[in-house]
């Protein structure tokens, strides 16, 4: 079990990859804002050596519970009697992500890259993909009210609730339309 649940992880964390390695570099001499407004708003913004860069970064703890069973052999009144438990092993693990956008004076993006793992990258790619690629269009309003789609906490499943855009990205929902 605990071996399919890793092999989903990798299969699905490649798909994140590719998506991040075919889209990001798309957005290299475009505006920053063509950025943001398909990432939501940074995390951070500091300058080094005189270019400003631009992070986002997402990081959780996540933990990843397996059943183990294990079955014993002993005796009651000499004859043998077999016994079978399940316990559970938790497994933590820290997932992360963070994208730097180095951007020039005229605010247009001249490198990007990203480093992370899987779990934590799929909350960006998926972002990405629903791009048809960097536009010259605005970030539209933040505070907006939107229908947002996101799994809360302790949850494994989406629920819809209305937010503004600026929560919904920040925990990791997607839009679904107005409310």
């Amino acid at each position: 079990m605990k071996r399919l649940l890793v092999l989903v992880m990798l299969l699905v964390g490649a798909c994140a990859f590719d998506t991040m390695n075919a889209e990001l570099p798309k957005y290299v001499g475009q505006p920053v804002n063509d950025l943001v407004a398909r990432l939501g708003y940074p995390s951070g913004e500091q300058t080094i050596m005189g270019h400003k860069v631009y992070t986002w970064r997402t990081d959780m703890d996540y933990v990843s519970t397996t059943p183990v069973t294990s079955t014993s052999t002993g005796y009651v009144n000499y004859k043998p009697v077999t016994l079978t438990s399940t316990s559970y092993v938790s497994t933590p693990m820290h997932l992360a992500c963070t994208i730097r956008a180095v951007v020039n004076s005229d605010d247009r993006i001249s490198s990007v890259d990203y480093e992370g793992n899987n779990g934590a990258c799929l909350r960006y790619s998926s972002r990405l993909k629903t791009s048809s690629g960097p536009s010259d269009t605005k970030v539209s309003a933040e505070f907006e009210v939107i229908n947002c789609r996101r799994i809360r906490d302790g949850s494994t499943t989406p629920e819809v609730e209305t937010l503004s855009r600026q929560t919904c990205r920040r925990y990791g929902g997607t839009e679904v339309g107005k409310p």
